[in-house]
Order: structure tokens, then sequence, then C-alpha cells
């Protein structure tokens, strides 16, 4: 580990050098440098790789490192960061995102606050540039809580800030690759994290900025784009999700993308084969309902070409 350092910051990119700089700029201007910056280049053909190593030979202030590798699409960027990772902690700040000036300062005094040994990281909230907060509001009592319990039980899900405990991270299964397909859900992960408490506090680290083509964008055409990949996730809901709501979109989601796949053998390589077998209808259903959005999304953007 960096004993120097407490937390890494690393940021999955794509052809995007020209939105970089301002994630840039947060950092420079932080009121804490107890960070270390790392730029996962998930094999852009733009200008990423000169401006992040023009700012490498700039920057007195913090650390940056630089990794290139083949693009895989976002999930195997996140596996390399952790795997890349000699911090206690890492967070990820998305190319079009940015931190408030003192974020990382809060990270540090939360963490340092702590005294519970079992604390795998922290959960903070998320703010759009108008200052308005991007994620639901906390309940006020709660201050610990297990991955699980914060977004299935609190339902908690949207935009919040996620700072993990490198080593936990470090111990959870890569998410696989397939040839064509370029993401899996960074639920993949989450679902497998231990029962352990991450720290709640109710206060805005990160701004998000939404882009036109980003993923939170288009999740069903997501799913039909990468059906091997969602599948996977799927079947690991099915096997780790402790909440009813979460494994039943396991199910159903796994039997939905075997249809997209024509891999009628899916009850045979589920997991769990007799849940499988009695869900297959609400499964088909699901599919239907996957089909019917997408060719109505498709339809509307030809019209709108036209």
């Amino acid at each position: 580990m960096a004993k120097d350092k407490l937390i890494t910051i690393y940021t999955s990119t794509y052809n995007r050098a020209t939105l970089l700089p301002r994630v840039y700029e947060s950092l420079k201007r932080q009121t804490s440098y107890n960070f270390i910056w790392q730029v996962i280049d998930d094999g852009s053909t733009d200008d990423t790789k000169i401006v992040v190593e023009k700012w490498k030979s700039e920057t007195k202030e913090f650390e940056i490192r630089y990794y290139y590798k083949e693009n895989g699409g976002i999930h195997t960027a996140r596996d390399a960061a952790y795997k890349l990772c000699d911090t206690e902690l890492i967070l990820g700040v998305d190319s079009d995102d940015w931190l408030m000036d003192d974020a990382v300062e809060k990270i540090e005094n939360i963490w340092n606050e702590n005294d519970d040994k079992n604390v795998i990281g922290i959960f903070a909230k998320t703010t759009l540039e108008s200052g308005k907060i991007a994620c639901e509001s906390f309940p006020e009592s709660l201050k610990k809580a297990t991955c699980q319990d914060f977004l299935y039980k609190y339902k908690l899900q949207s935009d919040t800030v996620n700072v993990f405990k490198t080593d936990e991270m470090k111990k959870l299964v890569d998410a696989p690759k397939f040839d064509g397909e370029n993401l899996i859900g960074e639920g993949y992960k989450m679902i497998q994290l231990p029962e352990k408490p991450f720290l709640v506090r109710d206060i805005p680290i990160v701004v998000v900025e939404y882009q036109e083509n980003g993923y939170s964008m288009g999740a069903h055409e997501a799913v039909f784009r990468n059906p091997k990949g969602f599948r996977e996730d799927y079947k690991m809901h099915m096997v780790k999700a402790r909440y009813f709501k979460p494994k039943m979109r396991g199910y159903l989601g796994y039997i939905s993308c075997s249809f997209i796949l024509h891999d009628y053998k899916y009850i045979k390589k589920s997991p769990k084969k007799i849940m499988t077998v009695l869900l297959t209808p609400l499964g088909v259903l699901s599919y239907l309902y996957l089909l019917s959005r997408t060719h109505k999304k498709t339809k509307a953007a030809r019209i709108s070409e036209k």
C-alpha cells in the first residue's frame, strides 16, 4: 500500500480528452492533496494520452498515474483500477463529473473519525452544478449500512458517491469479458460486497453531469447490445442478493437475456434451476417488454433523423 496517501481517485475514460480538464482542475483546487489520481484510458484514439502526460509533467501538488489499455468497456477499466490501486481507499469519478473543492478533505475527516474496523467504505451524496442534490434524501438517523441494506432496504440507489476500501474490492470476482460487448453494470461488483457496514454521510462530494451518449441515457438498449455481460450480472444477483427485488431482477433479467441470445438451454445453465423454471413466464414477459421499449426508441430515433 502507498503509505503516504489515503485515497486513489480513478477516472476511466474513452475519447473524452475535452472533458478531462474539468476533473483535473477540480483536483488542483482540493483543500487536501492526500490522494493519487489514476487515469485509466480504455483505448482512446483522441489526445487523452498527450493531455494527461502534459499534466503529469506539470503537476506538483499530487501524483498522476496514467494507464492505457485496449478498449474493453467501463467494467474492465474499473477492474483495472482496483488491481492497480495501492492506497487504502478508492473512489471513481467519471470523466464527465468533477469533485467539490473540499471533497478529499471531507473523505479524510470521515474516515479518520471512524473507529469501527469492520467499515469498508463511505456512501455520500452527489450534486448537480446548480447546487441541487442529485440523489435521494438519506434518512437522518442512518449513519451506517451494508451495501445491500443501503441499496434495497433504504432504496438509495441513484447517483451516490461510493468510496471503497481497496482490499475489499480486490477480493471480488472480476466482471467477465465477451467479444463484441463492452458493458457490465457496476452492480456486478456491488452485489458481491460482504455484509460489512459503510459509513453513510449526508454530504455532497462529487458534482455530476449527464452526457447524451452516457450509459444512464439508454439502459434498455445497453442490455440488447451486451446480453452476455448483463446475463452474468443477473446471475450474480440471483446468487448473492438478499432482498426480494434484486433477486427477482436477477431471475427475470437472466431469462430475458437468454431469450435475446436465443439460448434455450438457460434452465440447465442457471445456478437456481427450480426458481428459473417457475419464473420463466414472467421472464418471457420481461423480454417482450424490453423488446417493445427498444423497438419504440429505435423507431422514434429514425423518425427524428428524417
